[in-house]
Parts: C-alpha cells; sequence; structure tokens
C-alpha cells in the first residue's frame, strides 16, 4: 500500500480484519456506520480493493496491518 491512508481507515481496517461488521466497527468506534462505510469505499479506491477481503490482504501485504 504506497498511498497513505487515514489514521481512522486503519484502524477500520484492523477491526475489519478482526472480523467485525460496519455497525459494530461505528459502535466502538463512536461513529455512525455510515461513517464507517464512507471511509471503507474511500480506502478501497485509495488502494484499489475490490471488497474488505482484498483490502486486508493488500494492508497486510504492505505491512500496515500484523
Amino acid at each position: 500500500m504506497s498511498v497513505t491512508a487515514t489514521a481512522r481507515q486503519v484502524r477500520i481496517l484492523e477491526l475489519v480484519a478482526e472480523g467485525m461488521t460496519n455497525a459494530q466497527i461505528g459502535e466502538r468506534m463512536k461513529v455512525s456506520t455510515s461513517i464507517v462505510t464512507r471511509e471503507l469505499k474511500l480506502l478501497y479506491r485509495l488502494i484499489g480493493a475490490n471488497d474488505r477481503a482484498h483490502a486486508v490482504l493488500l494492508a497486510l501485504r504492505a505491512g500496515v496491518l500484523r
């Protein structure tokens, strides 16, 4: 992932990697589900991911997630 994701997007992606739904992520981060959805869509476009699993895979390969 040679592009820069925001800290919020990385945190959301960490929670996605833990298997959380958008609603669960929103609850955990104290934001609405629509914000989580928007951030994920922006992140997918930024890194060229097709879906949640692809985004996590790309982040793992780039060393953003461990």
